[in-house]
């Protein structure tokens, strides 16, 4: 499933599990001590945090 397709409500949904995803990934990488951009799932999860925080700002900066 592409970003571009999902609803508003999916995307939020979305966000906000990626929001989730990276904290844990973040505590994960304090308790070892390390730098969470060492962990690859991170840089990839904060990648897909990016794409849809733009296309949820795409779609609410187009409401009326």
């Amino acid at each position: 499933m592409k970003i571009k397709d999902l609803s508003i409500a999916d995307l939020k949904a979305a966000y906000d599990f990626v929001l989730i995803d990276l904290k844990d990934l973040e505590a994960k990488a304090k308790k070892e001590g390390i730098s969470a951009d060492r962990i690859p799932a991170y840089r990839e999860v904060k990648d897909i945090e990016n794409r849809l925080y733009h296309q949820l700002l795409n779609i609410t900066r187009d409401l009326e």
